[in-house]
Order: C-alpha cells, then sequence, then structure tokens
C-alpha cells in the first residue's frame, strides 16, 4: 500500500506542479527534481466538459453549451479519467487521495492511507478549498480547509476547519467565507451555480497566489 502511494503521489506530483515535465525534455536517470508545492484540482466527470478543450458540454436536446472561461486551468498536464467503482463523490475522492481503487471514506482516515500523510511527512502543509463532497476523514487529513457544511446552493453554509494554517491563512479563508453572498446575489438557477463554482475557484487561487507570496519556502498542497 505504501508504495503504491508514493508512487500515485509522484503521479499528481508531476501533472499538477506548473512546471512539470513535458514529452520533449531529456529526462536524466537518477537525477530527481523536488516539488515545491503542488495543485490537486478535482472536477468530476460531468463538470469537466466545461472546460477540459477537447470535450464538449451537451444538452439534453443535443445542443452545445457555452464552455468555462477558464483558460488558466487548461495548460499543462493533466488525468483526464479516473474511474471509480460508484459514481458517488465521497468514494470518488477517497480513490483519488489514497490511490486504492476500492477505497471508501473510512479508508482515507487510515495512518499512512493517503497523499496527505505523505505529503506531511515532506513537510507540506495541506490545504484545501472544497465546495460539496468533503467528508470527516478527508477534512481531518487537512491542515486547513475551507469547505461547504450543506448541499444547499440556495443558502450554503461555509466553515473553516483549522490545525495548523499557515500564518495569514485563516484569516485569508475567511475574508472569501464572507464574499460569497457577492458572488450569488440577485443569481438564480445556473447563473447561481455558475458564480458558485467560480467563487470556489477564485478562493482556491486566492490562497496558492498567498502561499507562493507570503511563504515562498513553504511546500504546500492544495486540494
Amino acid at each position: 500500500m505504501k508504495k503504491i502511494q508514493t508512487s500515485f503521489l509522484c503521479l499528481l506530483l508531476i501533472i499538477f506542479l506548473s512546471d512539470a515535465v513535458y514529452a520533449a525534455q531529456e529526462i536524466n536517470i537518477g537525477v530527481i527534481k523536488r516539488p515545491q508545492s503542488a495543485i490537486l484540482f478535482i472536477v468530476d466527470g460531468l463538470g469537466s466538459s466545461y472546460f477540459y478543450p477537447e470535450l464538449n458540454p451537451i444538452a439534453l436536446d443535443g445542443k452545445e453549451l457555452s464552455k468555462a472561461n477558464t483558460p488558466n486551468l487548461t495548460f499543462g498536464s493533466r488525468v483526464i479519467d479516473i474511474k471509480t467503482p460508484h459514481p458517488v463523490t465521497g468514494i470518488a475522492h477517497s480513490v483519488i487521495v489514497t490511490g486504492n481503487s476500492q477505497a471508501n471514506e473510512e479508508i482515507v482516515g487510515y495512518p499512512d492511507a493517503t497523499i496527505y500523510d505523505i505529503t506531511r511527512e515532506h513537510g507540506f502543509v495541506n490545504l484545501a478549498v472544497m465546495e460539496t463532497g468533503d467528508f470527516v476523514n478527508m477534512r481531518e487529513e487537512q491542515d486547513i480547509i475551507l469547505f461547504a457544511e450543506n448541499n444547499s446552493i440556495d443558502e450554503p453554509t461555509i466553515s473553516i476547519q483549522a490545525k495548523a494554517a499557515p500564518t495569514g491563512i485563516y484569516e485569508l479563508m475567511y475574508e472569501w467565507k464572507m464574499k460569497l453572498p457577492e458572488y450569488l446575489d440577485n443569481t438564480s438557477g445556473e447563473k447561481k451555480y455558475s458564480a458558485y463554482n467560480k467563487w470556489g475557484i477564485d478562493a482556491a487561487n486566492s490562497v496558492a497566489t498567498y502561499m507562493i507570496n507570503d511563504h515562498p519556502t513553504q511546500k504546500f498542497l492544495l486540494t
């Protein structure tokens, strides 16, 4: 299990770092470039079509829908398809963070079971900005997480859970918690969902930018 976890972590770090290795780059065996930080951006199978350049979202009547304007999320390497035994967010997230195709929410709570346990061993802090889909064991793996307590788009309840947050991150996340009503005011239907997702992406970008600028020597994994 430990070997699988380590391999999966290396895959994720290579994929999500801005200076990921490209196919045309010469690689010297035995020379390992240690990543400084990484971002794990999770999009469910339906939502991915809204911004993956090779996919297009289609309505039930076959009409092509508009794509998201997120050019900052469409560069570099990506894992296109991670399959899970059940189409349930908690189980899907468990598979992603453990590398175990049969994982569930309980397994995430086991010692040394996730990428977060490994990153922490290597001096990373684990940060997360999540909408719905998190669960107790996922939250417990984070040093600080901004998350949705409920599954309501009309009256979302946003909370912060922190154990060992880098200086200034709690205050920054609190600011973003308070900004959510600005995004949702005077919206309804699909526009409200779009505004909610934009809030989550903007908040995550803000956290990553703050860490890079204010904690340049601190390695982090942002989910």
